[in-house]
Order: C-alpha cells, then structure tokens, then sequence
C-alpha cells in the first residue's frame, strides 16, 4: 500500500497516522558446535537460529506523508545437544517475528510519545490520575514523565501556534491501569 492510499483510508477511518508493514527479510539455519572438554572428550550440539525484519512507516493520514520509516529486526536461537532436533523454523520465525514487534515499540514511542493530561493529583497518596489507560495500551509499570506547558510559540507572520514552551518536572511509573484512565504514583523527595 503506498502512502497516498493509507492516507485516504486512514481519513475514512477517522485516524490521525496509519501503521504499514512489511517483510524485508527473514532466514533460519542450524549450526553445528563441535568442542573438547577438559577431559579429550568431544561435545556436540547444534543451535537453530531465525531472524526477521520488518519496514515500517508511518503515514500522516492529513498529509499523506510518510513521517518514519525504519527497519526493525528480531532474532531467535534455540541450541540443544546431539540427538535432539532444536525447534522448527516456523516456531523460531514466529519468536523471531515477536521480538520485533516488541522491538518495534521504541522508535515509534521515541518518535510520538503518548500525551495524557493530568485529571486528578491526590498529595496525601502522592498519587497521579491520567486521562489515558489500557485502551490506550498504557499498562502497569510504563514510564511516564511530567511536563508543565508554558507558552504557546507564534509564528511572527502567520500568527500560527507552532510550538508550545515546557518545563520538565518529574518522572513516574504507572502503578495501575483501567480501560479510560491510569495511576501513577510520585516518589517523596528525600
């Protein structure tokens, strides 16, 4: 699909980026490692390797624009002794193909952080209620940061908001997540 048409149907669908994927490359092979122990004896096992890579784009649904774009990459090994068959290719491949979708969620969560607001602060529990949980995919245990917004940059012509100040406050964790909110529990200073 190219990004004219993930921009028409992202647009249909009401969304703001589109996700597109494809399969660069994937291989599987098995090695054989051959050693002596201290002894004189010879060892033998073989180890089954698989890897996968994935491109990936991102596609502004407004302007059909392909804003990122990168390759990521999974591997999976399995090793085991002679006389045993180490997992097959479809299994490593799959594993391989799990890794980098996990892998997956850096760049993109670099490139285009998830934005929440601040619904609810309790200072006796030092705790942080967010407008944004699992139907957003936050879970229990992300990282979240805190940011105080100051003032909106103008562009001098156009008068256009272009950028907005903001002041960098804390860091946090996400003790619990509900379906349409979250909790995030601040740390005393010492």
């Amino acid at each position: 699909m190219d990004a004219s048409t993930a921009g028409e149907i992202g647009r249909q669908l009401g969304a703001q980026a589109m996700v597109l994927g494809s399969v660069g490359a994937a291989g599987y092979h098995v090695e054989q490692n051959q050693w002596k122990d201290d002894d004189g004896n010879v060892h033998i096992n073989y180890t089954a390797k698989a890897s996968i890579s994935l491109n990936i784009r991102i596609v502004e649904v407004e302007t059909s624009e392909i804003v990122f774009a990168e390759t990521i990459t999974g591997t999976a090994s399995d090793t085991v002794s002679a006389g045993s068959q180490p997992q097959p290719e479809g299994v490593l491949l799959g594993k391989a193909l799990q890794k980098a979708a996990y892998n997956m969620y850096r760049p993109i969560q670099e490139n285009y952080p998830l934005t929440a607001t601040v619904i609810k602060v309790d200072p006796g529990s030092f705790m942080v209620y967010l407008d944004v949980g699992t139907d957003w995919g936050v879970k229990k245990g992300r990282r979240v940061e805190f940011y105080r917004q100051g003032e909106a940059i103008r562009h001098p012509t156009t008068g256009k908001i272009i950028g907005q100040e903001k002041t960098f406050l804390l860091k946090a964790r996400v003790s619990e997540a509900m379906p349409a909110m979250s909790k995030a529990k601040i740390k005393k200073k010492k």
